[in-house]
């Protein structure tokens, strides 16, 4: 039930320098982390760590504060400037408060709409460095250019709540992809320029295992159809390629035969009738319902034996996965899929006049890496030139200018002797001791009761 563990890291290792600069609150006061757990709000952190009842807050064990301190080194090993963790922690709470904004209507009779809490307006305003007003018409009403003219049309209470979750998931989507590449941009090195040469990356996969609730919709199709195309890629690189080696090899084998799922990822994703793509077709059309994305889905695959429609008049379809067969309710689909930022929230964040955040929207990724290399061999190039006009000034007695300094290698840093890391050591030390050897008040609840919890939580969201 927690959300991503960075705001956690940050809400509770932050200074108060920090607090102050973000804003940062206690968790209850989010929105965005306090959407299942209702508990009176705490003064500090200290009430979290030690409270013995089971929130969403905490972890039994875990040191949040200590978490901060290693997520701050590892930024700087990676070569993350104080000003540019700064950015990134200011950013996490401007999602954080712009999960905050409220909407009601202004009248029963009309659909327009305005903002509840407006004091949290010049909060996320000064976080993102864009201007209040600005800020509150894109939340509210949105821009559509006709033939000669510009409207602007409020948005209905429903679509206000879409517009500003999809802009607090596009900047964290963007922070989390920039941050990627700047990992990659440091492990580059002048090898990975030559030809034939590989170079060294790092990617993320970060899923939620497959699962078959009470109720399933849009996110657990894509978390299942995930889970289908990671069981189809252990098919072909265990079984497939692996024993065609074996034979080659004229290895003794018993082979083992598997179900392959080609035919199902192929029913989801294969153009141009997979169900995603005839989902984007409805999503673009303005007057599609549920029921008319659930007669196309009929229609183009009633006779494929992966697919099954329920006999009653049930907006569902049934898939049937590797792991068993799914059912899923088409109740927004498509809303979900047209889950994205609007041109006038991107034209908000363009706007910003902090240049980090307003180069992370609407822009290539990949060509803010490339220009970053190219820049990077730039800097290396002038900075051996100047090392060596210093080197050949020393030489011939003609440098009047102190020595340069001489930097440490890597060779003399060890992170075993950072304090962050010797913290750690302690920290696993004490959780030997008895301070968390302790009985617990309340038993760890049963594997089996899980499904059951998650069944509920599935029908309170409905």
């Amino acid at each position: 039930n927690r959300n991503y563990h960075v705001f956690y890291y940050l809400l509770a290792g932050a200074s108060e320098e920090e607090r102050l600069a973000f804003h940062l609150k206690q968790p209850e006061e989010y929105h965005y982390l306090n959407q299942i757990t209702k508990k009176p709000l705490r003064q500090s952190w200290d009430d979290y760590c030690y409270d013995s009842e089971p929130d969403c807050f905490s972890v039994e064990g875990e040191d949040l504060r200590h978490d901060f301190e290693r997520l701050q080194l590892a930024m700087e090993m990676v070569g993350f400037l104080p000003k540019t963790r700064r950015q990134i922690f200011s950013l996490l709470s401007a999602i954080l408060h712009l999960g905050n904004i409220c909407y009601k209507k202004k009248t029963y009779r009309d659909d327009s709409i305005d903002i509840c809490n407006p004091e949290v307006l010049p909060i996320v305003s000064e976080l993102l460095e864009v201007k209040e007003e600005m800020l509150f018409e894109a939340l509210v009403t949105r821009k559509t250019v006709t033939v000669g003219e510009k409207l602007i049309l409020p948005y209905k209470l429903a679509e206000a709540v879409t517009v500003r979750n999809s802009m607090a998931k596009s900047l964290y989507s963007a922070l989390f992809d920039w941050i990627v590449f700047r990992i990659n941009h440091a492990l580059l090195n002048s090898k990975d320029l030559e030809q034939n040469t590989k170079t060294l990356s790092i990617g993320v996969l970060d899923i939620f295992g497959f699962e078959d609730y009470e109720n399933n919709s849009f996110e657990q199709f894509c978390i299942n159809f995930a889970n289908e195309r990671l069981q189809h890629y252990f098919n072909q690189h265990i079984f497939k390629l692996e024993q065609e080696e074996y034979r080659t090899e004229g290895i003794s084998w018993h082979n083992i035969d598997y179900i392959d799922n080609t035919c199902c990822i192929n029913l989801i994703s294969k153009k141009p009738t997979g169900l995603l793509h005839l989902l984007d077709e409805e999503s673009n059309f303005p007057q599609a319902t549920n029921q008319t994305l659930l007669d196309k889905f009929k229609h183009q695959h009633e006779e494929n034996s992966y697919i099954e429609f329920p006999a009653v008049m049930e907006p569902a379809f049934i898939i049937k996965h590797y792991a068993g067969k799914v059912k899923y309710g088409v109740k927004d689909f498509r809303e979900k899929n047209t889950d994205h930022m609007r041109p006038d929230i991107v034209a908000l964040l363009r706007s910003s006049k902090n240049a980090f955040i307003s180069g992370m929207i609407g822009i290539d990724p990949v060509a803010v890496f490339r220009w970053a290399v190219l820049r990077a061999f730039f800097r290396a190039m002038v900075a051996f030139r100047e090392a060596g006009k210093r080197h050949i000034q020393t030489k011939t007695g003609h440098d009047d200018t102190a020595p340069c300094a001489i930097l440490k290698s890597m060779d003399s840093f060890s992170f075993l002797q950072h304090p962050v890391h010797q913290r750690s050591l302690e920290i696993l030390q004490r959780c030997k001791e008895e301070k968390y050897n302790i009985t617990r008040k309340n038993p760890r609840t049963p594997l089996s009761d899980l499904q059951g919890m998650n069944t509920l939580n599935e029908k309170n969201q409905q």
